[in-house]
């Protein structure tokens, strides 16, 4: 990647993909640019809980339940980012991605 710059596309190099990287190119190219624009599309399933309750399994107690839930269980994405998800402005800036939680519990009522 650092010796990319003297490759980039000019009138005379056709054929190359990458347009100037920096001011330290010869044309001081510093405007953006849609070469790293990619799909960002996904599909991400962000809550799931399931559960299993038990009535009047002892006689002091009325009800038990029990149940595992899930934050942030998938994502589906061709995307090469950390996440998909990139905020408000639309430009991936490296954000942290969202974190995956399991919980596994019971209630019971008395």
């Amino acid at each position: 990647m650092a010796n990319d710059f003297k490759n980039h596309w000019t009138p005379e190099n056709g054929s190359n993909s990458l347009f100037g990287l920096n001011a330290a190119t010869e044309s001081g190219n510093l405007k953006a640019s849609s070469y790293y624009i990619e799909d960002g599309s996904y599909f991400r399933l962000k809550n799931l809980q399931i559960g299993y309750t038990l009535r009047n399994s002892v006689e002091w107690l009325d009800n038990t339940r029990i149940y595992l839930s899930g934050q942030n269980v998938f994502t589906i994405t061709d995307y090469s980012g950390l996440d998909p998800e990139v905020g408000s402005t639309g430009i991936d800036i490296g954000i942290y991605p969202q974190s995956r939680i399991w919980s596994l519990g019971i209630n019971m009522s008395f």
